[in-house]
């Protein structure tokens, strides 16, 4: 569902990747969908394999098939036997 913003002849939608945005000369997100982080004025998607990201090189959490690895606040893959996994040995759903 797009969030809208007021401007002088009605509403507009924010742009892409925006939960919340406002309009002074330009758009503004104030705040970023799912998957997306703000760098502003926009929100920038996630590099994959984030899932949730704070930054273009900061992970928060990862896609199936990925694990977070705090230390370097990335992701990395699991085994290709896993759907996902925790870490690298240890699978917590098999790919069937």
């Amino acid at each position: 569902m797009a969030e809208y913003y007021l401007v002088s002849n009605g509403c507009e939608p924010c742009p892409a990747g925006c939960s919340a945005c406002s309009f002074s000369s330009g758009y503004t997100c104030t705040a970023c969908s799912d998957t997306y982080y703000l760098s502003s004025p926009s929100c920038i998607a996630c590099s994959l394999p984030c899932a949730n990201c704070n930054s273009a090189i900061t992970c928060l959490t990862c896609q199936n098939g990925y694990f977070y690895v705090a230390a370097t606040q990335t992701c990395s893959a699991c085994p290709l036997v896993c759907a996902t996994c925790t870490a690298f040995a240890t699978c917590t759903s098999f790919v069937t």
